[in-house]
């Protein structure tokens, strides 16, 4: 008689070479046999979860006196399946040092999504000290050790080629969150990119508006590459202007510019919170803009509370994270994640639905050559929520 009961198995490691493991494993099939764990092991086990929530925004590397890695269990001491084929691997790889808060997120939000699944799995976590390629390195060959061979690889544009430069990723199928296939050279045929495209983004816009253009844009990478892509969209630009962080005048720079202003399609390709003051600041200089307009980087609803309905009554903003099952989203949120209005927990979860949703529908099922194809809506914002158009 088979007995069905789900089981889950946290564990926090913290491994040397400046590299945090997460390894969670997760059967609703299977009845699970656990091995003995010495007393003073638990003990050891527990200390380290009870201090998860002081440790998360920093590094807390266990090491030997040699230096060396100590990893009190792997794998393979802690769970036993009788059909391990039967589970689905996934390893998550990123830096917390690079990209911060959003390591949480998309751990969390990958977590939370396996738990709404059928299907047994085993989710682990390198957190690796830098994107280098030494660190890269040396991640990919822990991976190799504990046999993973999918991973979700949450590496920036500019270490990309440190990736595939790295050992051994050649030897693995990897999932990219938030690198698009076309803004980098040279693409691999193991990688997959779930990457936003901003400049089908910002095209989208760009043919649904007449008459002449301004923009407002920063000194960010993505600041750039918006900038560049509306320079190169054949949009009626007349005006554009850099805004700097030593700016801190706004309204000045708005008032010095109404000429340029006034009856245009305003693009905001400038972070949320200049954003937000950008469009406070309109009305108060007497500027009337014909329309504002912004990509993703503006879609959050940060942006609802600092910005007053009257002066975002005109505002356009694409999306491409679409919605999900609620029962998946509610796992989600309940375990710190976010999917709504976080690209990185999105893309996440698309990763992981990519790799353990083998059968069933995916979330986004449109793959083409390797790149994940996003839908996109126009939204505009009303009260206090924003409204598909």
């Amino acid at each position: 008689m088979r007995l069905i009961f789900g089981t889950l198995i946290f564990m926090l490691f913290f491994t040397g070479c400046q590299q945090k493991l997460y390894n969670l494993e997760f059967d609703k099939t299977k009845k699970i046999k656990k091995d003995k764990i010495k007393k003073d092991e638990t003990k050891k086990i527990k200390k380290e979860q009870s201090n998860e929530d002081e440790v998360q925004d920093g590094p807390n590397e266990l090491f030997d006196e040699s230096g060396e890695t100590k990893v009190p269990f792997s794998k393979n001491d802690t769970i036993q399946y009788k059909d391990i084929d039967e589970v689905r691997s996934v390893l998550l790889l990123y830096s917390s040092n690079t990209i911060g808060k959003y390591a949480k997120i998309a751990s969390s939000s990958a977590l939370g999504y396996a738990l709404s699944s059928k299907t047994p799995f085993l989710i682990d976590t390198i957190d690796m000290s830098t994107e280098s390629l030494p660190s890269i390195n040396k991640a990919l060959t822990k991976a190799k050790q504990y046999g993973h061979k999918d991973i979700i690889a949450i590496i920036t544009n500019k270490s990309y080629q440190n990736l595939i430069n790295a050992d051994f990723a050649d030897d693995f199928n990897i999932f990219l969150p938030i690198i698009n296939k076309n803004n980098i050279s040279e693409i691999r045929d193991n990688f997959t990119y779930g990457g936003l495209d901003y400049k089908k983004q910002l095209q989208l816009l760009t043919d649904k508006i007449n008459g002449e253009s301004s923009e407002f844009y920063d000194r960010s990478s993505l600041g750039f590459l918006l900038h560049k892509s509306l320079i190169n969209s054949g949009g009626n630009l007349k005006f554009s202007r850099i805004i700097e962080q030593k700016d801190n005048s706004v309204r000045n720079i708005i008032a010095k510019n109404r000429h340029n202003l006034n009856s245009s399609n305003l693009f905001l390709n400038t972070n949320l919170i200049r954003t937000s003051m950008i469009l406070s600041t309109l009305k108060g200089t007497r500027v009337k803009t014909k329309r504002s307009l912004s990509t993703q980087i503006n879609y959050s609803p940060l942006l609802l509370t600092l910005v007053r309905p009257s002066d975002r009554s005109n505002l356009f903003i694409t999306n491409s994270i679409k919605d999900i099952d609620p029962k998946i989203t509610e796992n989600i949120l309940l375990l710190g994640g976010k999917v709504r209005f976080n690209w990185i927990g999105f893309a996440t979860v698309v990763g992981v639905d990519h790799f353990m949703n083998q059968d069933g529908e995916k979330i986004e099922p449109n793959i083409v050559e390797n790149q994940v194809l996003y839908g996109i809506d126009i939204y505009k914002t009303k009260d206090g929520a924003f409204v598909r158009r």
